[in-house]
Parts: structure tokens; C-alpha cells; sequence
């Protein structure tokens, strides 16, 4: 284990939650996916609206904008070898990101 990337420590440290439409006609019994039910039935009881606000729902672009300027400004591949060093460069990294993206920020 010689380099680590990024893009495999952002799958290590975030567990995404899975996404997908429902139909006009759908179901809330599992046939499948009792996720999926439980979702279906939770949308019937309030609206798509509602639960979309209230889960959160749609804002993963805005991480991986962030994770995907993080990568191409700071780069891919962390030098270290040992996992608590990986994770102090990474954590340095973002650190540094954050400094460069409040310095040319809109005002």
C-alpha cells in the first residue's frame, strides 16, 4: 500500500445514502428494496417536496463540486503510507483548500 487517492478515502469516510425517482403509480410494498418501500410510503404520507427537505435530498452535487475542485486543485494521491498520516494530509489538504477558497470568494 504505497499511495492512497483521495477519491478512495472519500469512499472510506463517506457512505452515501442511495438516490433514485419514484413513479407516478408506485407501489409501497416491498417487492424489492424494503428502503425503497419504506421511502414510497413516507413520500405518500407527507409529499416529494416535503421529504425531499426534510431527507436532504439533492444536495449531493454541492459535495461533489466541492470534492472534485479539492482534487483537482490539491491533486489525487496522497504521498504518505501510514493510515493516520494518510488522514493528517488529507485533513492538511482540505485545510488549505478551504484557505484558497475563502481568498477568492466573491464579495
Amino acid at each position: 500500500m504505497t499511495r492512497h487517492t483521495i477519491q478512495r478515502a472519500y469512499t472510506m469516510l463517506f457512505v452515501e445514502r442511495l438516490s433514485f425517482q419514484l413513479r407516478k403509480n408506485y407501489s409501497t410494498l416491498s417487492k424489492g428494496s424494503p428502503y425503497r418501500a419504506r421511502i414510497a410510503r413516507e413520500i405518500r404520507r407527507t409529499s416529494e417536496s416535503e421529504w425531499k427537505n426534510n431527507n436532504n435530498y439533492g444536495k449531493r452535487w454541492i459535495v461533489e463540486i466541492y470534492f472534485s475542485g479539492l482534487k483537482r486543485v490539491m491533486g489525487e494521491i496522497t504521498k504518505a503510507r501510514r493510515p493516520e498520516y494518510i488522514a493528517q494530509e488529507i485533513a492538511m489538504k482540505v485545510h488549505y483548500y478551504n484557505i484558497m477558497r475563502s481568498m477568492t470568494e466573491a464579495y
